[in-house]
């Protein structure tokens, strides 16, 4: 998988040189979906523990709210940047800065 992924980054950095913006294109979709994906695997894995621990132990619910709430924000902000940046490459944004 991480070899994947370093082949798509590669993928889009290089496109304007030798394939066109077409591979850019394709490649930053990819990417955006792989951190949709990515986002939401994690945020159902977040949620689904803090159920089963709530289910476990009713009364801990109240102290168990805050830092399930902050990890999904945070985890949900690390995915909105990563997918703005695969959106930027997508547009040529990122091609433009580079040189």
């Amino acid at each position: 998988m991480q070899e994947m992924l370093l082949l798509l980054a590669e993928g889009a950095a290089n496109a304007g040189d030798h394939y066109g913006v077409g591979l850019a294109v394709a490649c930053a979709s990819i990417g955006a979906g792989i951190v949709t994906f990515a986002a939401a695997f994690g945020l159902s894995k977040i949620a689904a523990k803090a159920l089963e621990s709530i289910a476990r132990q009713p009364e801990a619910a109240d102290k168990m709210f805050t830092p399930t709430v902050l990890t999904a924000a945070m985890l949900e902000g690390v995915a909105l940047f990563a997918a703005a940046v695969c959106f930027l490459a997508q547009s040529g944004w990122l091609e433009a800065v580079k040189n």
